[in-house]
Parts: structure tokens; C-alpha cells; sequence
């Protein structure tokens, strides 16, 4: 069970979809402060 490969594959996978996550975020939210100034 200790695949040294899996194990990093693993890792960067599970980072990558963090990290994708946290710019969905980033994009979603000032995208919203985006529309709010437009329509002020």
C-alpha cells in the first residue's frame, strides 16, 4: 500500500483541487463586490 508515485499523485491531486477551489472562491466573491459596484 506505501506506492511512493500514488502517494505524490495523490498529494498534487488533492492540493490542485484545493487550490481550484479556493480560486472558484476568490473569482466567485469578487465577482459579486464586481456587479455590486456596477450597480451602485
Amino acid at each position: 500500500m506505501d506506492n511512493p508515485i500514488a502517494l505524490i499523485l495523490g498529494g498534487i491531486g488533492f492540493k490542485f483541487i484545493l487550490l481550484m477551489k479556493l480560486i472558484f472562491k476568490i473569482v466567485f466573491l469578487e465577482g459579486d463586490k464586481y456587479e455590486e459596484s456596477i450597480d451602485s
